[in-house]
């Protein structure tokens, strides 16, 4: 099980303290209240939905992974699922039709699933946004030509777009 600051988010050195603010800022989106009182939860904010990239979707490695993490002890998960992957949007999808929702999340037998992408970029490495499903697809289809290497954003251009939603970078 990978601990809640397994990160493989890259961070140039001159953009570390712009994320380190924004990450300050929209933290709190992600919290948990309930009865007035801030609840802990512990989570893990790097997972994917699928095996690999180029595989087809799998509704039943998908429902494996979500009891894998319940098992595990974790009260939720960011699924951060690689902005090229075959069939991203059918992840969502089976999310949303066998998933209760409640506000921007989702819930699977109790384990609280937020929204994400993992977005290469042209500097190398990856970059994490979490946030409302419709954000992440729409992000999702924006970056359609970007999705092959040799035609990833740069890291500026990325964050210029993602700023553009409200999701946590």
């Amino acid at each position: 099980m990978r601990s809640i600051a397994h990160f493989s988010t890259w961070i140039c050195a001159e953009a570390s303290q712009i994320l380190c603010a924004e990450w300050e800022i929209r933290r709190a989106s992600l919290g948990v209240k309930r009865f007035g009182k801030e609840v802990t939860m512990k989570m893990d904010f790097h997972t994917h939905g699928k095996l690999a990239k180029k595989l087809p979707f799998s509704e039943v490695y998908t429902n494996w992974l979500f009891a894998e993490a319940k098992r595990a002890g974790l009260d939720a998960i960011c699924l951060t699922e690689h902005f090229n992957t075959l069939g991203f949007d059918r992840i969502y999808s089976h999310i949303r039709n066998s998933c209760d929702r409640e506000g921007d999340t989702f819930v699977a037998d109790g384990l609280r699933i937020f929204q994400g992408m993992e977005t290469d970029i042209a500097e190398g490495g990856h970059i994490l946004s979490i946030g409302p499903a419709d954000a992440i697809l729409e992000l999702n289809r924006r970056l359609e030509p970007h999705k092959e290497k040799g035609n990833f954003l740069p890291f500026a251009q990325l964050l210029a777009l993602l700023r553009e939603y409200p999701v946590l970078v």
